[in-house]
């Protein structure tokens, strides 16, 4: 997982955990991750797999 804020600047970055999907499989999983260090305002997340962005969400954090 990788966290991004508005200017795209990597603002975290999750462990790396292994996966083993077969094709055609569904997969699910939960990350977390500590707010302390973030600013108000919109943030990207990015879920990788082998490198390549598998899903992207936005959410917006507010004072």
């Amino acid at each position: 997982m990788a966290l991004y804020d508005a200017t795209n600047v990597r603002r975290a970055t999750g462990e790396t955990k292994r996966a083993n999907m077969p094709a055609g499989s569904v997969g699910r999983t939960i990350v977390t991750f500590a707010r302390t260090h973030l600013l108000p305002g919109p943030y990207r997340a990015d879920i990788l797999l082998a490198g390549r962005v598998v899903w992207r969400g936005f959410f917006s954090i507010v004072p």
